[in-house]
């Protein structure tokens, strides 16, 4: 007896990579556990946090608190365009797909220090 296999599209083979998967959960909640961290320590204020610090020169960026939430944002939207780049480049080869999702989730990491750091200024 014959079997057909089901062709299965580049999203299809690209979620269903093992490798993949575990990258794009990791990546996810990375960037889940910093929106969560910034939902529990900033509250809505009236006052004017600190939005970026660096070692040179101190606090060089205030605004309102909401725009604190920019960091975790910034971080979900380059999830989703590295995903779209991987699922396209997953026809072309598998490594720099792979490869790229693993950015994503070096970025998410960067993203989460950022808004622990961010804010103990705030504290």
């Amino acid at each position: 007896m014959l079997r057909f296999k089901k062709k299965l599209s580049p999203i299809e083979s690209l979620l269903s990579d093992r490798s993949s998967q575990i990258l794009l959960v990791v990546g996810l909640l990375f960037n889940i556990s910093a929106w969560i961290y910034l939902l529990i320590n900033i509250k809505p204020q009236a006052d004017l946090i600190f939005l970026h610090y660096n070692i040179y020169f101190g606090v060089d960026l205030i605004g309102d608190w909401y725009r604190i939430y920019q960091i975790p944002l910034i971080g979900i939207i380059i999830y989703f365009v590295n995903l779209y780049l991987s699922y396209i480049l997953y026809k072309k080869g598998k490594v720099i797909s792979r490869f790229l999702i693993g950015v994503t989730v070096f970025i998410q990491v960067i993203v989460l220090i950022s808004s622990y750091l961010i804010t103990q200024q705030n504290i």
